[in-house]
């Protein structure tokens, strides 16, 4: 889906030694708690949102696949957001991509009664959408990469 994002890094540790390091460790990324657990055989990075002061809209949950190969170990680090949050922004981009189809739609249409109502549309939605971007990338795309430079500065 559009907002899961995943990356690989690499540590001349072993598995073991990767998972000794992170299970059960905590860490802060905008004074929310993050903690590292083993579910079934794949760490996790989970929030724990009960302990914030403020409101939190969304938010990641990491899966921390390690693998070894030739002396090395990868590390795929899969973050998607919580089943949860994921309501609000798919269906504020829903709704962008409507406001922008329908405006496309009416621009093109040959009709010039509304060529004004199709550029308000457009321009609204390229406003909404640019609004959506600045928000996500200082919001859920932020915890993301915080939670991979803490991975990478730990390991």
């Amino acid at each position: 889906m559009i907002f899961r994002r995943s990356s690989t890094i690499s540590t001349s540790l072993s598995q073991k030694e990767v998972r000794e390091k992170l299970i059960g460790q905590h860490f802060k990324v905008h004074g929310l708690d993050f903690e590292v657990m083993d579910k079934g055989g794949v760490m996790k990075i989970i929030p724990h949102t009960e302990l914030a002061e403020e409101k939190v809209y969304t938010l990641p949950i990491t899966h921390l696949i390690p693998k070894e190969s030739g002396g090395k170990t990868k590390i795929k680090i899969k973050s998607k957001p919580r089943r949860i949050d994921i309501g609000g922004p798919t269906i504020a981009l829903f709704f962008i991509v409507f406001i922008m189809a329908a405006g496309a739609i009416m621009l093109f249409s040959g009709e010039t009664d509304y060529t004004k109502a199709a550029y308000a549309m457009l321009g609204l939605g390229f406003v909404a959408l640019l609004f959506f971007a600045m928000r996500m990338g200082s919001g859920y795309f932020d915890y993301i990469r915080k939670i991979r430079t803490w991975i990478k500065s730990e390991i």
